[in-house]
């Protein structure tokens, strides 16, 4: 659950907010993995998942086009 290197290995959600704006959000694979250890017979049945499981980085929201100005830097 890590690269080569020892550091996690991140995932990147990116989720359409509206009127044309994305959010990315970042998770490590470690915590992703755990999702499957919350089923409906245990105690945090009732729990939504993203009261578990919080992003390790939420970025601003951007429109596409923002988000190719930042890629061409």
């Amino acid at each position: 659950m890590t690269i080569p290197n020892g550091e996690p290995l991140i995932f990147a959600e990116w989720g359409y907010l509206d009127a044309g704006k994305f959010q990315r959000r970042d998770f490590q694979y470690q915590d992703l993995t755990k999702r499957a250890a919350f089923g409906e017979d245990t105690l945090f049945a009732s729990m939504e998942m993203d009261e578990i499981f919080t992003p390790d980085a939420s970025f601003p929201p951007m429109t596409v086009a923002q988000i190719a100005a930042k890629e061409e830097k």
